[in-house]
């Protein structure tokens, strides 16, 4: 992915744009890997409007992202 877009919101809108597809489709909620040095990557999970629980391991944070409470 060119870096030229890096910091202008593309993640974000994906991310949203991936959630809303998935409840579409009935998908209960995602997982993510993500490596702790992913500064960047991570903020976008936690901007994101659903609640997100972490576990950090080898420093990979695994990620769960629940769509029903």
């Amino acid at each position: 992915m060119d870096e030229q877009y890096q910091g202008q919101g593309i993640a974000g809108f994906l991310y949203k744009m991936l959630i809303r597809l998935a409840k579409e489709r009935g998908i209960k909620g995602f997982t993510a890997d993500v490596l702790a040095s992913n500064k960047a990557m991570m903020k976008v999970f936690e901007k994101g409007d659903l609640p997100v629980k972490a576990k950090l391991e080898q420093g990979v944070f695994e990620l769960t992202i629940d769509f029903e409470p």
